[in-house]
């Protein structure tokens, strides 16, 4: 619901409120009548702010001269006000046409916060409602008051979030487990300072803890090395961290432990040669963290029961959900996967990911038979491409410690590679076989063509993805305005390309973000890190442009913005996914 109600709120809060408060005057605007009267909430009511919560506000409709549609918002000031500069408005539902709107606690929040409300403070606020019509304003005549208390949280939410400092696996992105609540595995270092920042790149926001409590600013130790599950709740400003003693793949037939994964970072654990064999003939197995104060935390599969896999089972089958603490014998039994039956006395290698992209997940692949014994993996801080088949010893853009992306062409049936430096006596080269990231040798493709290279030392994996065409796309339209062309290093460029601002009733609205379309039909939505963002001045710095993967696919959020006197003209615009900022410019406009 909430991206709903912001998309609109930012839609209507472009023009401004015709109206001077919500009182009687006798100068009626012939477009639209006023709301006579106020429903729900009753005036004085109070609310102690709750992430779930949400609050009903209903009135009578108002009336347009022409017989249209009506549009709403709920319009809040503080208690001496008159509205004709209100702290917080809100478009009621189904697109503003609703005489009524559900309107969150988190919204709510925001209001309070707008009025001068700091977290955790009570505040009175009044409300009233506009009608609008055209150009046309009005407000009823009544106005009623209620009084919030502020959640202990933060007013804004950041989209993402990531681990920053010495202290931490910096860059590596929380996972976020629903509204405002962020989750992450991940490793620490003891008496090195840590932090929590809304993005990788150019100054972002960073946050810290005090006392358990999320504070914007400042920076964080732990006093033990290790691996840490880490909660932020920007709801209620609460962090939880706890230290995991090990993560166990439990075989409920034996009631005992088969291995213990060793952390590979980014979220990513790993055993090797784990002996499978079956007892009787059952094959249940699920996973377990076990913590610092001895407690149990028990993922299994999403499902109560299961058949064994084959090679063709779906990739979601291994997804890892947190499950139910076993009570007794039967319950220790429940969701838990099965083997596939092809493993019953081999030796497997088993890998669980707890990564923001995508599920968690885990797989169990036959182990590999490399001889003699095992040497601690090494993960380069560098990655370049290599050979004639690409553009040649190019960097990698670095996303976290072991991961590695670039968007580059590759030349059909010719060679390439990776390598971890460009000169030197020690150069560590690897290339692709089926996916796996192996040491040495070189690979092609089958196609002159621009792709998406994923390279994953944690995974050892190598993904290659096929980059269809980069698109502007025009939020107010829900269309792509223009396409580019790939210009090399990373770079596509739009020529000569028409902006077409749409106009609407409140005036031109001028939002867009970018899509890759990648493999022929997967969209990744690439925009700013900034929920909202105001028209760009002459001396914006870069930053405002800078680019970032969306898992939010809200068409509205995260949007730039064109500047009005492009409305109508032709301009060049160029893409650039290469180096540590992803970023767009407008390089002429004719």
């Amino acid at each position: 619901m909430k991206s709903k109600y912001i998309k609109y709120l930012l839609l209507l809060s472009m023009f401004p409120l015709a109206f001077s408060g919500c009182k009687t005057d006798s100068a009626l605007d012939l477009n639209v009548s006023r709301v006579e009267t106020l429903y729900e909430p009753e005036s004085g009511k109070s609310y102690d702010l709750d992430p779930q919560g949400s609050v009903i506000f209903y009135w009578s409709k108002a009336t347009a001269a022409d017989g249209g549609l009506v549009v709403y918002e709920v319009v809040f000031d503080k208690p001496d006000g008159d509205f004709s500069n209100p702290v917080y408005r809100i478009a009621s539902d189904d697109k503003g046409v609703k005489n009524s709107a559900a309107i969150t606690h988190k919204l709510l929040n925001k209001a309070a916060a707008a009025a001068g409300a700091q977290a955790g403070e009570t505040i009175t606020l009044k409300w009233c409602i506009a009608s609008s019509k055209g150009d046309g304003t009005m407000v009823s005549q009544e106005s009623r008051t209620i009084t919030v208390k502020r959640l202990d949280g933060f007013a804004d939410i950041p989209p993402q979030l990531y681990m920053a400092g010495d202290g931490a696996e910096a860059k590596q992105q929380f996972k976020s487990a629903s509204d405002g609540e962020f989750e992450i595995f991940t490793r620490l270092k003891a008496g090195t300072s840590f932090s929590f920042a809304d993005g990788t790149t150019g100054t972002p926001q960073e946050y810290s803890i005090n006392n358990g409590t999320l504070v914007m600013g400042g920076s964080s130790t732990v006093s033990k090395d290790g691996i840490y599950k880490i909660n932020v709740d920007f709801n209620s400003a609460a962090v939880t961290y706890s230290l995991i003693e090990a993560l166990e793949m439990f075989f409920p037939p034996r009631n005992n432990v088969m291995a213990t994964l060793d952390y590979q970072g980014s979220g990513v654990w790993m055993a090797k040669k784990v002996t499978v064999e079956f007892n009787g003939g059952d094959e249940r197995y699920k996973f377990r963290f076990l913590y610092e104060d001895g407690n149990y935390e028990w993922y299994g599969s999403k499902n109560y029961d299961n058949q064994r896999p084959t090679a063709d089972t779906n990739a979601s089958y291994y997804d890892l959900l947190e499950a139910p603490v076993p009570s007794d014998t039967e319950s220790l039994f429940a969701y838990t996967y099965k083997f596939n039956g092809d493993y019953n006395g081999a030796n497997v290698d088993v890998t669980v990911k707890m990564q923001a992209q995508g599920n968690y997940t885990h797989t169990i692949e036959p182990a590999q038979t490399e001889g003699g014994g095992e040497e601690e993996k090494y993960i380069p801080n560098e990655l370049y491409i290599t050979g004639s088949g690409a553009e040649s010893e190019r960097a990698f853009t670095k996303l976290s410690d072991g991961i590695f992306e670039m968007y580059t062409k590759l030349n059909a049936n010719r060679d390439f590679g990776f390598a971890d430096a460009l000169s030197g006596d020690e150069i560590n080269r690897y290339s692709v076989n089926n996916g796996v990231l192996i040491e040495k040798g070189t690979s092609q493709v089958a196609a002159d063509d621009v792709y998406k290279l994923t390279v994953n030392f944690n995974a050892m994996t190598v993904n290659i993805a096929l980059v269809t065409r980069v698109e502007l796309y025009f939020a107010p339209t829900d269309n792509v305005m223009f396409t580019f062309d790939y210009a090399g290093q990373g770079e596509w460029k739009a020529t000569n390309v028409t902006v077409t601002l749409k106009q609407e009733d409140w005036g031109k609205d001028e939002r867009y973000k970018f899509r890759v379309i990648v493999n022929g039909g997967l969209v990744e939505w690439y925009g700013s890190s900034k929920a909202d963002n105001g028209r760009p001045n002459p001396d914006e710095p870069p930053s405002y442009f800078y680019m970032f993967l969306l898992s939010d696919k809200d068409r509205w959020v995260n949007t730039y913005k064109f500047s009005l006197d492009l409305d109508g003209k032709n301009i060049d615009m160029s893409v650039r996914m290469n180096g540590d900022n992803y970023t767009h410019e407008i390089t002429k406009v004719y």
